[in-house]
């Protein structure tokens, strides 16, 4: 009789037997939303003070956009598990080593989930000529971030192109389009507002992904995956993490201090948390494996603060 390998043992008794619609939602790492959800937040917030939201079309675009974010999280799970980066020992991702998602699930998953955006993109496309033009050119660029992110011949996060590749797709693309397809007039929009406005938001979404890579550093390098981090190497990659967190706070205060957007000062208050999470990736050994989610839930704080600073001044 064959002898069964510890490891084999432990990875088939690991394996998820829920039903597909939960696991669905876990492989989705919803957790990460707050990426989306907090710079659309601040947007919405901005149109809404000049009385120029939709109202039904922001609510239709977000909707899309965390199932296009939930079917890029899915792929990236996906190519890390086939190129061997995800292993059942050292994965901070647990998608595939533990088929939250199994191979032949992945198709139909993320068919349905690029579905979903699909009917959304469609279904908030700008009536006016020169509007829908800008806008179908923002969307397909942030498309081909995400998806080329984690996938292709050479994919951005692999070569330490991840970090600018989140930054423009969950800021400038993301709430251009979102302020173009959410607004009653375009011609009352003041694009820069709300590009300077949300630059914090993006800062964070950096953070989120920073957090997962600072973590994986060591299973990344061994396996030559050249993200931000591998490249900074471990004291500067916790260094940047710490510019990332308390950057926002800063920019904030001078926001609100310049009379920018007195609101927005409210975001600083995040202050506490950011530094709490500072100290926790201090030591290597220590860093929780949920540092990504821990640092998307200041991400959410933020986004809710400063959007009620934004509504109330």
């Amino acid at each position: 009789m064959a002898r069964v390998m510890p490891e084999q043992k432990t990875a088939s008794n690991t394996k998820d037997h829920r039903p597909l619609f939960p696991r669905i939602l876990i492989a989705m790492r919803p957790w990460s939303f707050p990426a989306a959800i907090a710079p659309l937040l601040i947007t919405y917030a901005l149109l809404l003070k000049e009385d120029n939201l939709s109202f039904f079309h922001g609510i239709v675009f977000a909707i899309g956009i965390l199932a296009l974010q939930g079917s890029a999280n899915l792929l990236n799970s996906f190519c890390d598990f086939k190129n061997g980066l995800d292993k059942f020992k050292t994965s901070g991702d647990r998608t595939m080593v533990d088929e939250l998602v199994t191979k032949s699930e992945f198709p139909w998953v993320f068919t349905k989930l690029n579905l979903i955006w699909f009917l959304s993109f469609i279904s908030t496309i700008p009536g006016d000529h020169e509007t829908r033009s800008t806008y179908l050119w923002i969307y397909a660029a942030g498309v081909m971030l995400a998806v080329f992110y984690s996938a292709g011949s050479v994919p951005l996060k692999y070569i330490g192109l991840g970090d600018l590749s989140v930054f423009m797709s969950f800021g400038p693309l993301l709430v251009i389009a979102g302020a173009y397809c959410s607004c009653v007039s375009a011609s009352l929009l003041s694009v820069e507002k709300i590009l300077l406005l949300t630059c914090p938001a993006a800062i964070l979404v950096v953070a989120i992904l920073h957090a997962n890579n600072h973590r994986d550093l060591l299973v990344d390098a061994m396996n030559n995956a050249q993200t931000v981090s591998v490249r900074l190497g471990d004291k500067n990659s916790y260094n940047y993490y710490k510019f990332l967190l308390l950057s926002p706070v800063i920019l904030n205060v001078w926001a609100g201090w310049s009379g920018i957007e007195r609101g927005a000062m409210l975001g600083s208050l995040i202050a506490p948390m950011s530094i709490r999470l500072i100290k926790l990736v201090q030591e290597r050994e220590k860093i929780p494996r949920d540092i990504d989610a821990e640092t998307a839930k200041v991400m959410l704080v933020y986004g809710i603060l400063v959007s009620i600073g934004i509504t109330l001044w």
